[in-house]
C-alpha cells in the first residue's frame, strides 16, 4: 500500500542519516583523539633533542611509549566502533610486494616499546601478496601487544610468517601459563581478556581486531594454548582473491 511504501522510505532515510551521524562521530572523535597525543608525541621529541640528562632522557623515553600504547588504544576503540556500526572493519586491499618488510618494521616497533622481551623472527613471505598492508601490521601489532601482556618474558616470542600453499600465514607463539579452556571460545568477542596474565591493562579489543582484520581479508585466526607447547595465535588469508 502507498502508506506502508511511505514508512519503508522514511525508515530508510532514518537509516541513512543515522549511518551518516555515526561516521561523522567516528571521525570527529577519532581527530579529537589524535590531535592532543600527536602534540605530546611531538613535544616528546623536541624535548628529547634539548637534553642529555639521562633521568630526562628517560621519562621522555616513558612519554613516548605511554603515547604509542595510548595511539593504539584509540584505534582499536574506533575500529570497533567501525565494525560495529558499519559492516566491519575497513580494508583496502592492493597488490604488495614487501609485506614481509612491513611485518619486520611492525616487530622492530613493538621491540622498542617492550624492551624487557625478547623476539624470534622467522619471517619469509614472497612478493605479490594482495592485501591490505597496514590492516595485516595492525593484525601483527595486535597479536604481539596480547602475547606481551599475558606470556612469560622469560622465554622468547616466536613470530612466523609464510606461506602454506596458497595462503599467507602468520603466527605468534608466547609461553607462560596456558590460557583456560573456558575462555578459548571467547578470546575473540570483544572486551575478553585472559585470565592467564595481569601485568597490562586494556580494553580486550586486540583480539577482536585482529580477528575482524583476518575475516575482511577472507581468513580466519585460530589459537592453541597448552602448558608444554604454550599459546600459538594462528592467522590466514589467501594470499591473492580467487578471480586474481
Amino acid at each position: 500500500t502507498q502508506n506502508h511504501l511511505e514508512k519503508t522510505k522514511a525508515a530508510l532515510v532514518d537509516a541513512n542519516e543515522s549511518g551518516r551521524l555515526r561516521e561523522q562521530f567516528i571521525a570527529v572523535l577519532g581527530h579529537d583523539l589524535r590531535t592532543p597525543l600527536s602534540a605530546i608525541r611531538m613535544s616528546a621529541d623536541l624535548l628529547e633533542t634539548k637534553t642529555t640528562d639521562k633521568r630526562s632522557l628517560s621519562l621522555i623515553s616513558a612519554i613516548r611509549t605511554s603515547s604509542t600504547r595510548m595511539g593504539n588504544l584509540i584505534e582499536n576503540v574506533l575500529d570497533f566502533a567501525r565494525g560495529r556500526m558499519g559492516s566491519g572493519i575497513p580494508i583496502k586491499r592492493q597488490l604488495v610486494d614487501d609485506l614481509g618488510n612491513t611485518l619486520r618494521l611492525t616487530l622492530n616497533e613493538v621491540q622498542i616499546s617492550h624492551p624487557r622481551a625478547t623476539f624470534i623472527e622467522l619471517v619469509d613471505i614472497p612478493a605479490g601478496v594482495y592485501c591490505d598492508p597496514l590492516r595485516i601490521s595492525q593484525l601483527l601489532s595486535n597479536l604481539l601487544g596480547n602475547a606481551v601482556t599475558h606470556g612469560s618474558l622469560a622465554s622468547p616470542i616466536t613470530v612466523k610468517a609464510d606461506t602454506e600453499v596458497d595462503e599467507i600465514v602468520i603466527s605468534v607463539t608466547n609461553q607462560g601459563p596456558p590460557i583456560p579452556p573456558h575462555l578459548s571460545p571467547l578470546l575473540f568477542e570483544p572486551f575478553t581478556r585472559s585470565e592467564a596474565g595481569q601485568r597490562g591493562e586494556g580494553l580486550g579489543l586486540g583480539l577482536y581486531i585482529a580477528s575482524q582484520i583476518t575475516t575482511a581479508h577472507g581468513g580466519n585466526l585460530s589459537v592453541v594454548s597448552t602448558l608444554e607447547s604454550g599459546t600459538c595465535f594462528v592467522a590466514r588469508f589467501p594470499a591473492r582473491l580467487k578471480c586474481a
